[in-house]
């Protein structure tokens, strides 16, 4: 039976599922799991792994040179650029501060820090 519930999985594509379905079953019998949390576990798992993978795939197909972090960035190469004050731009920390402003409501609220957020992205990029 564990053979053939193996090559189903993979006849369906489904290689998480046939690697982990039976110590996640043992798993599940020994720790009196009910059946449709296994099943679910199982199938997010599944859904998680090819995710992921279609999300790599898709970075591999852009033809991206790298992954570029602030970390990366050459903060020497653009004078006009102030490391500090974009360091201290990514914290968001000028939200908080305007959250604590209690003359704006909500929605004023979101739109300013939506419209402060592409700004800042705008003069970095």
């Amino acid at each position: 039976m564990k053979e053939r519930i193996h090559e189903y999985c993979h006849r369906l594509h489904l290689p998480v599922m046939a690697e982990r379905w039976s110590a996640m079953a043992e798993y599940a019998a020994t720790h009196n799991i009910p059946y449709s949390e296994f099943l679910f576990r199982l199938l997010e798992a599944e859904i998680v792994e090819k995710q992921e993978r279609s999300i790599q795939t898709l970075i591999k197909l852009s033809k991206l040179p790298y992954r570029k972090t602030i970390d990366t960035f050459d903060f020497n190469a653009l004078p006009s650029v102030d490391e500090r004050r974009i360091r201290e731009l990514l914290t968001l920390s000028f939200i908080l501060i305007r959250r604590e402003d209690s003359h704006f409501d909500e929605a004023k609220r979101s739109k300013w820090e939506m419209n402060r957020l592409n700004y800042i992205l705008l003069k970095i990029g």
